[in-house]
């Protein structure tokens, strides 16, 4: 975020803000991806309107494989201490990230709170099926891609203006503090945009999570209803989504994703 954006995020920490809560006080929640491939962070952030004040409350978590503490040797401490937190999760199979990120989906689309999923349409490759498999889908328009680039603008300032304001609020969150301060944003003629500090071990997809989730709210969506999932049997959601995950084996790849999202951008 431009400016003052770190002073900003962190004078907008509610200390007492958690998950829960959220998924409580709020009407309508965004869940918004960003990731790479196995060498970067998966990011998920979501994002609720509180029912009574229409302030916007943020909760993020991020995964990662083991390998990036081998390749990325300057950090491995450093996200060590995340998953300590409790706000990383190291995983050792490719898919285990998809399958943790559509379960959570998957609750708050059971709940009746889920807008929308927003997501970088680059890139997607195996989350696309996996997110079919709880009726996540473009055609019914839960499926949303974010602009990238100079299209993220927008939702920069917007972060900035409503973190200065204290109209979006964060949970408590080392990760996320580490990934604000790792943003660079350039000043373009026209427009801003958004780089890593360090290309490689500066990391911030749960940060670009965010602004995804960012541009989707300030489009003042609504929740969709209840999803028809039974989560009361969640050994069985599970095995269908972990059933959709093991079938794809090493078959995604980033054409999937951006074949199925091309041109999404907008929402109905």
């Amino acid at each position: 975020m431009p400016g003052r954006a770190p002073e900003f995020w962190a004078d907008a920490e509610d200390e007492a803000l958690t998950l829960d809560h959220l998924l409580e006080v709020c009407d309508a929640v965004v869940v918004a991806l960003d990731g790479g491939g196995l060498d970067d962070l998966y990011g998920a952030n979501v994002l609720g309107r509180e029912r009574e004040t229409r302030r916007w409350l943020s909760w993020s978590h991020a995964w990662c494989h083991e390998g990036v503490l081998e390749r990325r040797q300057s950090i491995a401490s450093r996200l060590r201490d995340f998953q300590a937190a409790g706000e990383l999760t190291i995983y050792t199979q490719a898919g285990e990230d998809i399958a943790a990120i559509v379960e959570l989906i998957a609750d708050v689309k059971q709940r009746g709170l889920l807008a929308a999923v927003v997501v970088d349409p680059a890139g997607l490759g195996e989350m696309v099926e996996a997110l079919d498999a709880i009726d996540v889908t473009v055609e019914n328009k839960l499926l949303v891609g974010a602009p990238q680039g100079y299209g993220k603008m927008n939702a920069i300032k917007t972060a900035e203006r409503k973190t200065q304001n204290k109209t979006l609020l964060h949970a408590p969150s080392s990760l996320m503090d580490w990934c604000v301060g790792n943003v660079k944003i350039e000043p373009m003629a026209t427009a801003i945009r958004a780089t890593k500090q360090n290309a490689g071990d500066a990391k911030i997809d749960p940060w670009a999570a965010l602004m995804n989730g960012v541009w989707m709210m300030s489009r003042n969506p609504e929740a969709r209803g209840h999803s028809g999932w039974n989560t009361d049997d969640l050994d069985g959601l599970m095995a269908t989504i972990d059933a959709v995950v093991d079938a794809m084996g090493e078959t995604g790849d980033a054409d999937s994703g951006r074949q199925v999202l091309q041109g999404v951008g907008r929402p109905a």
